[in-house]
């Protein structure tokens, strides 16, 4: 039933913004005029290529992520400019018309593309479906406890007059905004706090789940979606995509040890996080901090379908960004010099080595948009970012990358029996599998800085355990 419902509303909702687009061809803005071909080729290649593969039981996490993305950018954001005439969601970005249709036609080559590459790579999945694995905590508990409390100390001693992390509401009477800390120390001593919270979290839920199995009493799992809420409450700055992938993570490791309580399980986290994103939302987007209280903010703004268009647009890379980087190749000297010091400057220790050595893409970028004071804001798409090296007909290439990462990922995700090692590389594959139209150079970014942290740790620890332990059979070869 479900899965008909679903099938439903995207038929409804992709018929919809066609005929919309189509019907609103004199009134649309300069450049938007073949919007309806972007929902009617999403349904076309749902229909033909995404359908199919969502009906294997292989890499459901990329593939449904996929399909959510596709959907939200070929389907609902031409559906709400349609509604609202607002199609140039950032008024102070000024593209040709001619770079609007190029971007509208690159967009929809990408999604033929990347669904074609998506689907070789799960037909061509073969042998059974792994049974669900017993989780068990791999590592010495020794290490886990010296590690989580040298982070409660640092806490104390840091973290905690200097806002290096909050607890499910950012303060909105200090008088200015939160911004991330630009001090290495800090931004250092902010991920060993984030590292030992992940390991309470992992070590808690292998106690609780230890209990539950002698007891049969449901309270434990309680006390494990009690870890996980507090988990998601961690708050590092604005970004509220730390409480989205803490989410998604938290609830698949739930999910995964207690499966009887699925239900519950995800009804109570995804309430608690969506209070939580709410709230952030309303911090950023009405400046709470301005007014010194939520309610004050939610009053004094409109949350109608303008705004969630143009949200939506600003985070889903609209046609707008798309052009903003066709027009950006035709004015700047870039070469794919610059690309391969972007892959190099996203990995963890090297980024330190070669910082300010070039200026990397998306600051380009936003200077490009802005003007050469300002380097952040906007990122870049996936598909913008291969037009401006790779040209055209190989632009698909970077979200090519990113689902073939996402599909190793999702192997080793669903293939180790350690809890510690499910939550890193879960929470990679949550990073990836949501931002699977970005750049890859800004995934791989938070990748190794997981695998060089709390990896790191999951790597001594189980060195310490069993010292003749196949570290390479354990993490390689997964």
């Amino acid at each position: 039933m479900i899965k008909i419902l679903l099938n439903l509303t995207i038929f409804i909702s992709t018929i919809s913004s066609i005929i919309i687009n189509l019907s609103s061809v004199t009134q649309i803005d300069s450049g938007y005029n073949y919007l309806w071909v972007q929902p009617l080729f999403f349904i076309l290649i749902y229909s033909f290529i995404l359908y199919p593969i969502s009906r294997r039981n292989y890499y459901k996490i990329t593939v449904y992520s996929f399909i959510l993305l596709a959907w939200i950018r070929f389907v609902l954001v031409p559906l709400g400019s349609g509604l609202t005439g607002v199609y140039n969601g950032v008024p102070y970005i000024f593209v040709g018309s001619s770079s609007i249709q190029k971007s509208i036609f690159l967009m929809v080559y990408e999604l033929v593309i990347a669904s074609l590459f998506l689907y070789i790579l799960v037909r061509n999945k073969r042998g059974s479906i792994t049974e669900l694995k017993k989780l068990t905590l791999k590592g010495n508990k020794y290490v886990y406890a010296l590690l989580i409390l040298i982070s409660i100390s640092l806490y104390v001693i840091y973290g905690r007059n200097s806002n290096v992390i909050q607890f499910f509401v950012l303060s909105a009477n200090m008088g200015d905004r939160h911004g991330d800390i630009d001090s290495t120390f800090l931004i250092l001593i902010r991920q060993i706090i984030i590292t030992g919270i992940i390991y309470i979290f992992v070590w808690f839920v292998m106690k609780c789940k230890e209990k539950n199995e002698i007891t049969g009493k449901s309270i434990y799992v309680n006390y494990a979606i009690l870890a996980a809420i507090l988990n998601v409450g961690v708050i590092v700055g604005e970004r509220r995509t730390v409480q989205l992938y803490t989410a998604l993570i938290t609830t698949f490791i739930l999910v995964y040890v207690f499966n009887n309580y699925k239900k519950r399980i995800i009804s109570t986290i995804a309430i608690s996080a969506m209070t939580i994103l709410f709230f952030m939302s309303v911090y950023k987007h009405f400046s709470a901090y301005a007014y010194d209280s939520y309610i004050t903010a939610i009053e004094g703004n409109e949350m109608d379908l303008e705004f969630l268009t143009i949200t939506f647009q600003s985070y889903f890379f609209s046609i707008q960004n798309v052009a903003v980087a066709i027009e950006m190749k035709n004015h700047l000297d870039i070469n794919i010099t610059n690309m391969i010091y972007d892959f190099a400057r996203s990995i963890f220790g090297l980024n330190v080595l070669l910082k300010d050595k070039m200026v990397i893409t998306s600051q380009l970028f936003n200077s490009y948009i802005y003007g050469q004071t300002v380097s952040t804001g906007h990122i870049i798409s996936g598909i913008g970012y291969g037009y401006i090296y790779l040209g055209s007909l190989l632009a698909p290439f970077i979200v090519c990358i990113n689902i073939l990462c996402s599909i190793k990922l999702e192997h080793w995700f669903n293939n180790t029996d350690s809890i510690e090692l499910k939550y890193i590389v879960g929470y990679i594959l949550v990073r990836f599998t949501t931002n699977l139209f970005a750049t890859t150079p800004s995934l791989v970014s938070l990748a190794t800085i997981m695998f060089f942290t709390t990896g790191l740790v999951y790597y001594f620890a189980l060195t310490l355990k069993k010292p003749t332990y196949n570290f390479k059979k354990e993490i390689l070869l997964k």
